[in-house]
């Protein structure tokens, strides 16, 4: 089945980086649009019942996405996009605030969002110290130059 991501989050652009992210793991997609719901604090996944898979897919989404509050629904005619379309797509994506612009592996929770402040750090030890290695190599070869 494939997925149609529709923006209802505030961030312009967060439906297109959605699709992609989605598209790296394994979904078929299809191309960004915008819903015609206002902002959605919480996204919600949209499945047509008439096709055979879209279910499964759409549950497969949420999982994808975290779960926790993020709804499984049928979708609805016209479906809630800003032209009433999804194409050839069975699953739709209302991406709300809780899940624009965030890296998957975040929503899952495998990586906890306050990493990213602590690696920056550990790349900097790394840098210091490689940087001394540097130079001690250095000094030996212009000794042996000699």
């Amino acid at each position: 089945a494939t997925v149609v991501v529709a923006n209802a989050s505030g961030i312009n652009g967060s439906a297109g980086r959605m699709t992609d992210a989605l598209a790296a793991v394994g979904f078929t997609t299809g191309t960004a649009t915008n819903s015609s719901e206002s902002q959605l604090e919480t996204s919600k996944v949209y499945f047509d019942p008439e096709v055979e898979n879209a279910e499964a897919v759409a549950n497969s989404l949420r999982e994808a996405l975290g779960g926790g509050d993020i709804e499984v629904l049928e979708l609805t005619v016209p479906a809630p996009t800003s032209d009433g379309e999804i194409g050839d797509a069975s699953v739709l994506l209302a991406l709300g605030n809780d899940t624009a612009d965030k890296p998957l592996d975040e929503l899952q929770g495998r990586v906890p969002a306050a990493d990213d402040s602590s690696d920056e750090s550990s790349d900097d030890a790394t840098d210091e110290g490689s940087d001394d290695a540097t130079g001690e190599g250095s000094d030996d070869d212009s000794g042996s130059d000699g």
